[in-house]
């Protein structure tokens, strides 16, 4: 079975959240207090903390040493350490309502080394993730196919005229236009023509 130990600044809240998890009959709460650094004292091994932050999260980070796992309830996403700490090392994030069967599910998967975000977090976690893809695709050269398709987009043919003279499927050709406009950084054929002039990648 899993320890848990449970912090939050409201006593209220702690005794709240052990004797829901307590309750459930699959979890033993290991600790319920105030502070992280007072669950090192103890003799228990702990595998997950659940954490209710208000957002003032600042040094909590610090005193989580090598506990494997966090779960977060808060009504935002943290701009702290515990904001990094889930996204290298994975654990939950849960709005302070969460439901007990949104609690167990979260714990599971924090325990498993996974990252669970509650929908109303996710962007907010996956925004960044998304600018650094593009930022790692705009940064790629063009491959010497990828490079064909542009020339071709410059000389104003569709995706089923590039397929045809590349002799690949629709399809294929379709996955090369979007991979031409993702590694320019561009929205629209127009635009991947000009950015490549600019870049000396279209003949003219």
């Amino acid at each position: 079975m899993l320890t848990i130990a449970v912090v939050a600044r409201s006593a209220a809240v702690r005794t709240s959240l052990a004797e829901a998890l307590a309750g459930a009959g699959r979890y033993i709460v290991g600790a319920v207090t105030d502070r992280v650094t007072a669950l090192r004292e103890g003799d228990a091994d702990i595998d997950v903390i659940l954490v209710e932050s208000d957002g003032g999260t600042e040094g909590w980070e610090e005193e989580l040493g090598d506990v494997p796992a966090v779960v977060v309830l808060s009504e935002q996403w943290p701009e702290s350490g515990l904001a990094q700490r889930l996204r290298q090392h994975g654990g939950a994030l849960l709005p302070a309502d969460a439901s007990p069967q949104a609690l167990w599910a979260a714990i599971d998967a924090a325990a498993a080394g996974l990252l669970c975000l509650d929908v109303r977090a996710a962007s907010a976690a996956l925004d960044p993730i998304a600018a650094g893809v593009d930022e790692v695709l705009q940064g790629e050269p063009l491959t010497s196919r990828e490079a064909q398709v542009l020339e071709l987009l410059a000389d104003g043919h569709s995706n089923k005229a590039i397929a045809r003279l590349l002799d690949v499927s629709e399809h294929t050709a379709k996955f090369h236009v979007s991979a031409v406009l993702a590694k320019l950084g561009v929205a629209s054929r127009t635009e991947a023509v000009a950015v490549g002039m600019r870049r000396g990648l279209v003949s003219l």
